[in-house]
């Protein structure tokens, strides 16, 4: 990573509460469509950059795996495409993030159990965590058309760390303009960074 990269994802990973590696998967999950040209690879410098190690999942590989990379690595694709990712997204972000590193609240939350067990694929396919999957999804804008007041059957109690008090405050804000409790609201929004993420 360059150091612009790095610190755009550092920040990022701050404001979301949880270590640089989960932000860095996240990204991959999320926006797997950049398109990484031919002319990249050439400008594209591994001198003066840092590297991190991470355990990727063989379900991201693949995501990846499949792209034309004329003839490179598919460390230098998933690097190239991590730059260009960050960068693309700099608006969508520009309100998420934080020089310092968010506190974590822990909470319990009553959940969906099928919400529960897609998350629960999400880990085990792809290896992101509960925590930066719910400090996302809590960020997410949910349709005003949803249905916030589900019944309680087939849910779960779920402990959840949130950040802060930006994530954590914001979602409690929500809930007293929507009427409706963290619970509900959060399932809601779990339900469609499931949908965006293919799970």
């Amino acid at each position: 990573m360059d150091e612009d990269t790095e610190s755009e994802l550092t920040e990022r990973s701050n404001f979301l509460g949880v270590p640089l590696s989960s932000t860095i998967l996240l990204h991959f999950l999320l926006y797997p469509s950049s398109n990484v040209k031919r002319e990249d690879f050439s400008t594209f410098s591994l001198e003066g950059k840092r590297s991190i190690q991470m355990d990727i999942k063989e379900y991201v590989i693949k995501k990846y795996d499949e792209k034309t990379r004329y003839n490179n690595s598919l460390y230098l694709l998933m690097s190239i495409h991590l730059k260009k990712a960050v960068k693309k997204t700099s608006n969508e972000w520009k309100n998420w993030r934080s020089k310092k590193k968010s506190e974590m609240f822990f909470s319990t939350y009553s959940i969906d159990q099928s919400v529960l067990e897609r998350m629960k694929n999400l880990k085990r396919e792809t290896g992101l965590t509960f925590t930066v999957l719910v400090n996302y999804a809590a960020l997410q804008t949910t349709d005003e058309q949803m249905g916030l007041f589900d019944s309680e059957v087939d849910k779960k109690s779920q402990g959840f760390q949130l950040a802060t008090p930006e994530i954590k405050d914001r979602l409690e804000e929500e809930c007293e303009r929507k009427n409706t409790n963290p619970g509900n609201l959060l399932g809601k929004k779990l339900e469609k960074t499931l949908f965006s993420l293919d799970f």
